[in-house]
């Protein structure tokens, strides 16, 4: 019994360790349509500790406006209410790095995962 959960515990540290990389060779068609947030990570809790947190911000849908450019439209609670906005991400040089303006996000990266599974990390560097 020791020797498995041994085992067990080595596996789920190599899981741990495989950190997703930006895909290199990004379709931005393949992001369009609706997004379902699933988990959320911050540098510092506070910004994601509470309902109205500057960080806690759920992606509804991601909408390819040139081949180069994506709508985002996104949920957020602010006074007392849920309210949506869209912001624009244009592509950068960077392979799967979209650059945001928007006082919550600064960048927008988007990870490898499997087909029907993407991971999109949004960077903050305004966020107080």
């Amino acid at each position: 019994m020791k020797c498995l959960l041994l085992a067990l515990a080595l596996v789920c540290a190599v899981q741990a360790t495989a950190v997703p990389q930006a895909t290199k060779d990004l379709d931005i068609q393949k992001l369009a349509g609706p997004w379902h947030s699933t988990a959320m990570a911050a540098s510092d809790i506070a910004l994601l500790d509470s309902k109205d947190a500057p960080l806690r911000v759920f992606v509804k849908e991601l909408r390819p406006i040139t081949p180069s450019s994506l709508e985002i439209t996104q949920s957020r609670w602010e006074n007392g209410k849920c309210v949506e906005k869209k912001v624009l991400a244009t592509k950068t040089a960077a392979a799967a790095e979209f650059q945001i303006n928007n006082q919550d996000a600064t960048k927008l990266y988007v990870m490898d995962a499997t087909p029907e599974t993407m991971v999109v990390c949004m960077e903050a560097t305004k966020a107080a």
